[in-house]
């Protein structure tokens, strides 16, 4: 609604200036109101201030929202648009902006603030997604949390990776086995290090060892 109203700003000015019964309606008090006068245009400044600062928060609602298309993976830049902007708009020379900032700051921290209590799946879902992969959340972690910490909740993310891995994998086996399937879909590991199947210094691959197919988990951005 402020949005629509605030196009029409010289439309109000125009209107009180040729009818004088709309100024003094504005001025009276009247049942369940307060006559507060016409917005002056510091009213006016303070209503485009509220629409910028809510735009953000009904874009990433109708975004998350949407249920035409997958939004698992769309949380983490939803989430990561609003944490940008109430941190840039927390020292914004604007007293009114910055004070709604730093009290919406305190709500959002208080649902997403600590990360590790994120459920984790969120993230996941970012690795998968080729537009992101690991990356992404790399950047993000570090420049979040700090290097050390960031790169702990990485470590975190890829063995959440694996396990998810192992867990479709083993329900596969577990279908192929019912249906008296000929095929076998087991995997191994091929690592070309001494590293962690997981770890950064090797290509690792997931590889099947019936039809000898495998998936290069560089691909995933993992390795």
């Amino acid at each position: 609604m402020l949005n629509v109203a605030e196009k029409y700003q010289r439309t109000f000015e125009l209107l009180q200036e040729d009818d004088e019964h709309i100024y003094n309606y504005l001025n009276e008090n009247g049942p369940g109101r307060r006559g507060l006068g016409a917005p002056n245009d510091d009213d006016w400044e303070k209503v485009r201030t509220f629409v910028r600062f809510l735009q953000i928060f009904y874009d990433v609602t109708m975004c998350l929202s949407g249920s035409m298309y997958a939004t698992s993976n769309l949380h983490f830049q939803e989430v990561s648009y609003i944490h940008t902007h109430l941190m840039a708009y927390c020292d914004s020379h604007d007293d009114l902006l910055s004070a709604m900032a730093f009290r919406m700051k305190l709500k959002y921290e208080k649902y997403w603030g600590d990360v590790e209590k994120i459920n984790r799946l969120l993230f996941v879902a970012v690795i998968l997604d080729p537009r992101y992969k690991i990356i992404t959340l790399e950047f993000w972690f570090e420049k979040v949390m700090g290097v050390e910490e960031g790169e702990k909740f990485i470590e975190m993310l890829k063995v959440d990776v694996e396990r998810l891995y192992r867990h479709y994998n083993d329900g596969l086996s577990s279908v192929d086995s019912r249906m008296g399937s000929e095929t076998s879909y087991d995997y191994e590991y091929d690592s070309q290090s001494s590293d962690s199947t997981m770890g950064r210094g090797g290509g690792v691959r997931i590889r099947c060892v019936s039809c000898k197919n495998s998936i290069n988990l560089e691909h995933l951005g993992i390795c």
